[in-house]
């Protein structure tokens, strides 16, 4: 009998919330779902019956990029940035020594015709300088570099963005690695 009287109480407390919410406008704030109104989304509502601008759009956030998307709010790692540009080699390790000691400055120069120019004077005054063409493959993870002698290198990209590039490559069994910045 307790059960029943439970489930009668029930069904008359549901009967008036049904009956006080018939006819109210639906836009009224009391009974508006908030949320993110836009399908392309990535935080979409599909209830929401009222925009509370909190929309988040993935894309590439670094204006700098040249893949950026000025709706994206969250960054998802999809930013590409130029090769092309005049690039400070800041450290660069044979072997895991860092041979930049060795030279008063060492530049990597990339131009949009896709020939390069590795420059750089040694404190003791010898002039470094290798030109050559350079692509990229592999879906722009590595960096191949012919010289003008023919000798050709694969730098693979570890990291970059607007105004930094790492890059590594084996060469006869010697690790190489490089840490340049954007002049």
């Amino acid at each position: 009998m307790g059960q029943v009287k439970y489930l009668l109480l029930f069904s008359i407390f549901c009967s008036l919330v049904l009956l006080t919410n018939c006819g109210k406008d639906s836009n009224d704030p009391a009974f508006a779902i908030l949320g993110c109104m836009d399908p392309i989304s990535v935080n979409y509502n599909s209830l929401a019956t009222k925009d509370n601008e909190s929309c988040k759009y993935a894309g590439c956030t670094d204006p700098l990029s040249v893949s950026y998307d000025s709706k994206a709010t969250d960054d998802d790692g999809t930013c590409m940035y130029f090769i092309v540009g005049e690039w400070d080699i800041s450290f660069y390790f044979v072997g895991g020594v860092q041979v930049n000691d060795a030279y008063e400055y060492l530049y990597f120069d990339f131009y949009d015709n896709n020939s390069y120019n590795l420059s750089g004077k040694t404190i003791d005054g010898d002039f470094y300088d290798v030109i050559g063409v350079w692509k990229t493959i592999n879906d722009f993870t590595v960096i191949q570099l012919i010289s003008d002698t023919g000798f050709t290198e694969n730098w693979n990209i570890i990291d970059i963005n607007a105004r930094y590039l790492k890059i590594d490559q084996s060469i006869d069994g010697v690790f190489h690695s490089m840490e340049l910045d954007r002049i």
